[in-house]
This record gives structure tokens, C-alpha cells and sequence, in this order.
């Protein structure tokens, strides 16, 4: 695989920060929209989340029979004219519903782009911390830019310009990455079949992504909110709190590739959960702006091994399906990210910004204890 092949294989996992990793820069302007509450706004994961597990879980059995290429190749279009919908819609019920479109095409698309990544061999756990790295550049860029943008323009606006890069990667993808045959395989893939008992193996491993994913997901969805509230931030200065954050995932990824080679996952995960309770700690002795960014950027790089080394984990613990493997974990991901948001919007709206520390230690204590329950 050659270098440009390996970047039009990637290139598609790069649309999904600019709608993932800006949600809570663009929260503001939903609330502000359609007259919702902090527990409201919660439902806006709910519902792209609920869209992407519930296509992950059509996808476990299905996509080791189509291939990652045609899955890649179905999903874009989906991100693209949900997004379109989304700037025509006039009631927070309907959003949601587009939202819920949009979640399905990010999991055609970053479901086909991990199972394409995880097939490459020994290297996988190489290429796939690339590939999660550049989504961390990505994603430390896309909320700075949705920031400056929204300065000028509405969200509305923001999504017609991400739907147009959607189709751009979409032609490049499909007139440069290869075709794929149909695979002929004995029988569908199951999560629920006979054959279970290997999947099930990886049950706590998925608890753990659940969780970590989770906590990944209430601070990219309320730490412009939190920023703003516990500290009187203004806008440009919020927005480079989930920008910091992904700035510490980035780091996590990049030092995760050379680590890997020497300790196992499960060790990465486990120390890297530690030191992301020490951080949330010190963030609350310390209790002011320049602590609080430290504490992102650190806690970003304490959790940024979810995918890549969960992923990598469960391809190791079911090597003869490694396409069911890595839709699970993505499935377990989206379900974190979708519902630890939505927990922490409903106890913030009855209580106050203060009580989101208190859950994302309990997002980090849930997942330590989940992967110090699975086998290496």
C-alpha cells in the first residue's frame, strides 16, 4: 500500500470531526435556535449516537460480506444529505431525526475506514494509531475553525460547508480507492449466532470503550458550556477548550504509536485511566482557567486510546473477525458517546456545571475497572 493509497483509504474518517468534534461549539446555537434546556440539548448526541450504534449493530452482520469500500462508499452520501436536511428544519424533532441520518453515516463511514485499517496485518496497531492521529488533528483544527466561522455566519451555514467537503471526499474516493469483489463467506456474521462465545469474551473490553468513549464524549459536547459557566469565559476563549482537549488526544495518539510497541493495551489503557483521575484531581485543587486547560489537555491524552488501542485489542482477542471485533468496539464507542453526554446535560440541568467532574470520574472508575477485567 502505497502512501496515497493509504491517505484515500483515510481521507473519509475526516469529515466526521468536523461534526463530532465541533458539537459543542455548535450547541450554543441550537439552544439558542429552538429554546432548549441543558438537559434538551443533551438529546442532540442521542440522537446522531442512536443513529450510529443502530447502524454499527445492522453493520456487524453485514460488513465482512460487503467490504469496508462499499460501506465507506454508502456512508458519505448519508453524512452529506442528512447534513443538508438538517438547515431546512424547523423543529428540534426534526433535527434530531437528521441528526439521527447523520449518525448513520458516520458509522458506514468509520466503521468501513476501521476495518480497512484493521486488515492491513501485523501493522495494524501502526496504521490505526495514524489514522486516529490525524482524526486528532483534525479534530483540534475543526473546532477553531467552526469557532472563527460562527462568528460570521450560523450553524445552518456551517453544515451546508461541511455537507460540500462530504461530497469532495466522496468523488475522490470513489474515482481512486479500489473496487472491492463480493466476498463469498459460509454465513452471515453474527453478533448472536452459535459461534458467540469468542465475542462474548470481549464484553467487559467493551464496557471499558463504552465508558472511556464516554468520558471522551461529555467533554467534547459540554466543555465550551462548562468554560463559559464555572469560569466566564468568553466565546473565543471557550472554544479552544474542546480544541485543547483534542490537542491532548492528538499527543496520547502520536506517543500511543511508539508505546505500543513495548507495553500491551490493556497496561497503556490502565496507566493512562490512573494518571486521568490524578488529572481531574488536581484540576479541582487547583480550581482556576490556566488549571482547567491543563487539565483538558492532559485528560485528552489520558484518554486517547479508546479507539486505537481498543480496537487493536479486540482484532488481537478475535483474530478471525476482526470485522465484527472493531464494529463492536466502534458500536460500544458510539453508545458512550451518545449517552454519558446526555447523563451529564440532565444532572447538570438539576444541579449545576460544578457536578460534570464527579461524572467523568465515575466514566474513568467504570472503565479501569472494565479493562482490568479483560484478559490481554
Amino acid at each position: 500500500m502505497t502512501p496515497f493509497q493509504f491517505i484515500v483509504r483515510i481521507a473519509p474518517m475526516y469529515i466526521i470531526p468536523w461534526i463530532r468534534a465541533t458539537t459543542g461549539v455548535i450547541l450554543p446555537g441550537l439552544i439558542a435556535t429552538y429554546d432548549l434546556t441543558i438537559s434538551q440539548a443533551g438529546l442532540v448526541t442521542i440522537g446522531l449516537e442512536s443513529g450510529n450504534v443502530a447502524t454499527m449493530l445492522i453493520l456487524s452482520f453485514l460488513i465482512d460480506r460487503f467490504g469496508p469500500g462499499r460501506v465507506i462508499a454508502w456512508g458519505l452520501p448519508v453524512i452529506g444529505g442528512a447534513l443538508v436536511l438538517t438547515t431546512v428544519i424547523s423543529t428540534f424533532n426534526g433535527l434530531l431525526l437528521t441528526l439521527f441520518l447523520v449518525g448513520t453515516g458516520i458509522a458506514l463511514t468509520s466503521s468501513g475506514v476501521n476495518v480497512m485499517i484493521a486488515n492491513t496485518g501485523e501493522r495494524r496497531g501502526v496504521y490505526l494509531g495514524i489514522l486516529h492521529s490525524g482524526f486528532s488533528v483534525f479534530a483540534v483544527v475543526t473546532p477553531l475553525a467552526a469557532g472563527a466561522l460562527l462568528i460570521w455566519t450560523d450553524w445552518r451555514t456551517y453544515y451546508l460547508l461541511v455537507a460540500g467537503l462530504t461530497g469532495v471526499t466522496l468523488t475522490i474516493f470513489l474515482i481512486f480507492s479500489p473496487t472491492e469483489p463480493s466476498r463469498k463467506i459460509r454465513h452471515t456474521v453474527s453478533i448472536f449466532d452459535g459461534s458467540g462465545t469468542s465475542v462474548r469474551g470481549i464484553t467487559t473490553l467493551c464496557l471499558g470503550i463504552f465508558a472511556l468513549t464516554g468520558v471522551q464524549g461529555i467533554i467534547i459536547s459540554w466543555s465550551y458550556l462548562y468554560m463559559t459557566d464555572i469560569y466566564q469565559t468568553g466565546h473565543g476563549l471557550a472554544t479552544l477548550a474542546p480544541s485543547g482537549f483534542w490537542a491532548g488526544i492528538l499527543l496520547g495518539r502520536a506517543t500511543t504509536i511508539w508505546i505500543h510497541k513495548h507495553w500491551s493495551a490493556r497496561t497503556i489503557l490502565l496507566v493512562s485511566i490512573s494518571l486521568s483521575i490524578l488529572v481531574l484531581v488536581l484540576e479541582y485543587v487547583l480550581a482556576s482557567v490556566i488549571g482547567a486547560y491543563v487539565m483538558l489537555v492532559l485528560l485528552g491524552a489520558g484518554v486517547s486510546g479508546a479507539f486505537q488501542l481498543g480496537t487493536s485489542w479486540a482484532a488481537e482477542l478475535l483474530p478471525g473477525r476482526i470485522g465484527t471485533a472493531s464494529t463492536l468496539v466502534m458500536m460500544s464507542a458510539a453508545t458512550g458517546i451518545g449517552i454519558w453526554p446526555w447523563i451529564t446535560g440532565v444532572v447538570v440541568d438539576a444541579t449545576s456545571f460544578y457536578a460534570m467532574p464527579g461524572i467523568i470520574l465515575a466514566g474513568l472508575l467504570m472503565a479501569g475497572a472494565m479493562f482490568a477485567a479483560t484478559k490481554e
